[in-house]
């Protein structure tokens, strides 16, 4: 993946448009619109709760490589020139500062523990089932895990000033999705502004 322009082309039958054009802002904008989309969904039908997850996910990661990135894409790439994976990225961006009016990112015990359920725990698992597999989601959590990742997502794309979006309101799609979805999630049977999730066994690990 080319982190500043990031291109996939599609013809079409439609006259005027034969190519989808993406770049790592259009991308992570995109995924985390899909999310409120099925964020709305989930007490018709609690399938969306899956892609809200990877949705989520997919959005998180790549603001988090765009943040990472800073100016210049190769502060992202390995020594092979593949892109850095999904906890690598969130990792620099904790104290990263390249711009003088942006703040680093400071994560919460909380958030880093729902980052790591996010990713390794439920996105990995959905993402990659394997056959005759069986799994049973508690739903109880989920919302408070949402809402984490979601604060993140707000931080690296919006409050901590590292995104120069190309229009106001662009930033401003941004900024209104994030704040229904967490308005949405605030409001499920499922949340309990008290409840603390279970400890990631990889916490230590990851975050020490």
């Amino acid at each position: 993946m080319n982190i500043n322009n990031l291109h996939l082309q599609f013809a079409t039958r439609k006259k005027g448009i034969n190519h989808l054009r993406i770049d790592n802002i259009e991308s992570a904008v995109d995924s985390l619109l899909r999310a409120e989309e099925h964020i709305k969904k989930v007490d018709e039908n609690i399938f969306h709760w899956k892609w809200t997850i990877i949705c989520l996910q997919n959005s998180l990661y790549i603001f988090a490589l765009t943040v990472a990135a800073g100016s210049n894409s190769e502060n992202v790439k390995k020594k092979n020139g593949h892109v850095i994976d999904f906890l690598e990225a969130i990792k620099r961006c904790i104290g990263l500062k390249y711009f003088v009016f942006a703040s680093p990112l400071q994560l919460s015990h909380d958030q880093k523990n729902s980052i790591l359920w996010l990713h390794e725990h439920f996105r990995n698992n959905l993402e990659h089932f394997q056959p005759n597999q069986h799994w049973s989601i508690s739903l109880w959590g989920l919302p408070n895990l949402c809402i984490d990742v979601l604060e993140v997502v707000k931080f690296l794309s919006i409050d901590g000033k590292h995104i120069s979006y190309h229009t106001k309101s662009k930033k401003n799609k941004v900024k209104s999705s994030i704040n229904r979805s967490l308005k949405i999630l605030k409001k499920s049977k499922f949340y309990d502004p008290k409840m603390k999730l279970k400890v990631h066994s990889k916490l230590n690990k990851h975050f020490p």
